[in-house]
């Protein structure tokens, strides 16, 4: 999920969250708290509450061996670490950045994630193989609504290969 921060990013993804399989665990994890899920099997970590990282707070979620990881406000070196969290997982993880469209939460998630020093080929390779889809929202009079839609397709290069899928 992303979009410019107000915008409503956190209520679809509250949204979308509160629709995962009620037999399944998640793990929320956020910098502060913000998402309202509703749902019985959920467990919630909070950097802010814990004083460690968001980073290290997504490395103790990761084994808790849920189903979902649902991570919000992703920026920074912290974005590797989500990354690496879902790839080779099942799908179904939601992760959340701030940015102005769905083209620019990709280059964002490149540059984010290689905060670290690793290289943009790496990154792009790994984003190309950890992300399916990213959403975009915006705010309009009636609330948060899709902007964008891009499938991820792997990579080429330092770039995220992706298509925009209509809606």
């Amino acid at each position: 999920m992303a979009g410019p921060r107000g915008s409503g990013v956190t209520e679809v993804m509250s949204a979308l969250a509160g629709e995962l399989p009620d037999t399944e665990n998640a793990v929320v994890i956020e910098a502060v708290p913000d998402l309202d899920i509703d749902r019985d099997r959920m467990i919630t970590l909070t950097a802010a509450d814990s004083g460690i990282s968001l980073a290290d707070a997504i490395q103790h979620g990761t084994r808790l061996q849920a189903e979902h990881l649902v991570i919000n406000d992703l920026s920074g070196a912290d974005t590797m670490t989500a990354l690496m969290a879902v790839l080779g997982c099942e799908p179904g993880h939601l992760l959340g950045v701030h940015c102005w469209s769905s083209k620019n939460a990709i280059e964002g998630l490149v540059l984010a994630a290689g905060c670290g020093g690793a290289e943009r080929t790496s990154v792009a390779q790994l984003i190309g193989s950890a992300v399916d889809l990213v959403v975009a929202v915006q705010r309009g009079p009636e609330g948060p609504r899709v902007s964008g839609i891009l499938e991820v397709q792997g990579h080429e290069g330092g770039d995220v290969s992706y298509q925009s899928v209509p809606f």
